[in-house]
């Protein structure tokens, strides 16, 4: 028996261990482990079904995870059904999604005024990109000067929080700032 036919084998009784823990425990999360396993090997239908029982039971790390996967697999409406749940958790990356869908009218009807308060709601929340996500929604959407305050507002704020995903928000902070600079003028 080869080298990676023995780490299957490991790889299988654990899961399989698992499973079985997860069916003594009820534990959610122990599928949610499972789903990342499968994530990271790219097998993602897999992955989703161990999500999905997580998910089910709550877990929003779990439902973050089958939002990123339909929407890699541009499954969209199956995404926002479960953007949905999260944004009525009114937890923050739920509803700067919800914000997101909306503004693009992806798995849903268009509404920009709709998807600007979602993105709003989840930047009082502390979310960084989504700060920076409505400063140039505001500029993008603008009816008047309060709009180009409001962005700078949010720039503001975004730039006073250091997050780990920094390296990411860095090129919508860079973006807002152009439209604010070329809007100013």
């Amino acid at each position: 028996m080869d080298k990676k036919s023995k780490t299957e084998i490991i790889i299988a009784i654990t899961i399989l261990f698992l499973a079985m823990f997860y069916s003594i425990t009820n534990n959610p999360f122990t599928f949610r482990n499972i789903g990342d396993y499968y994530s990271h090997e790219k097998k993602y239908d897999i992955a989703n079904y161990f999500y999905t029982k997580s998910a089910n039971k709550g877990d929003e790390p779990a439902i973050i995870n089958l939002i990123y996967n339909h929407t890699r697999n541009k499954e969209f409406e199956e995404a926002y059904k479960w953007i949905e749940i999260l944004a009525k958790k009114e937890n923050s990356i739920g509803l700067k999604l919800k914000g997101l869908f909306l503004i693009e009218g992806m798995a849903t009807k268009k509404d920009i005024e709709e998807g600007y308060k979602y993105l709003e709601k989840s930047a009082n929340k502390g979310e960084k990109s989504a700060m920076l996500l409505a400063g140039i929604c505001k500029i993008e959407n603008k009816k008047n000067d309060q709009d180009i305050e409001t962005a700078k507002n949010w720039l503001k704020k975004a730039k006073e929080i250091k997050d780990n995903d920094d390296d990411k928000n860095e090129k919508l902070t860079k973006e807002l700032e152009e439209l604010i600079q070329k809007n100013e003028k």
